[in-house]
């Protein structure tokens, strides 16, 4: 058989769970788990709709809820074949974890705003731009190139 191959980079927390649930398994190693797991996925075609929502997150929110789960599995508080409690479960921890981050968030999203309103505000309005390049000073007309990263024209020498 031919095969395709992927490089997967998974968070140590999950790292260190799937080295301990690989031989719990049976699989004799992470790349046949790996299949494993997309074949069971390819069959079933079920949504992603719980997992999926936790990759969306923003960077702290997933990490700490992937953080949360792994240390979960390795302290033996996993296991339970309800779907609903899955669900229920990923909402307690994505919702904690929201928490924890909601001022750094809103902190960045303010930062966000701001940076926007200054930009806005650094841009000079259309009246006080001079229409044409001839009503702008030489000196003028060297620096906005100098800016916009050409070289200025030389002076011929005569």
């Amino acid at each position: 058989m031919l095969y395709k191959k992927y490089t997967v980079e998974v968070p140590l927390d999950l790292g260190n769970a799937i080295a301990k649930r690989v031989p719990e398994t049976g699989y004799p190693s992470v790349r046949s788990y790996f299949i494993g797991l997309i074949l069971y996925d390819l069959w079933c075609r079920r949504p992603h709709s719980l997992t999926l929502k936790v990759t969306q997150e923003p960077p702290a929110v997933r990490d700490g809820t992937i953080a949360q789960i792994g240390a979960d599995y390795l302290a033996g508080k996993t296991g339970r074949l309800d779907a609903s409690y899955f669900e229920r479960y990923l909402k307690e921890i994505i919702d904690a974890e929201i928490g924890k981050h909601q001022a750094d968030l809103e902190a960045r999203q303010n930062a966000q705003a701001a940076s926007a309103a200054g930009a806005d505000q650094a841009i000079p309005p259309a009246s006080a731009a001079p229409s044409r390049a001839s009503e702008t000073p030489a000196a003028d007309r060297t620096d906005a190139k100098a800016a916009a990263g050409r070289k200025p024209k030389r002076k011929r020498k005569q």
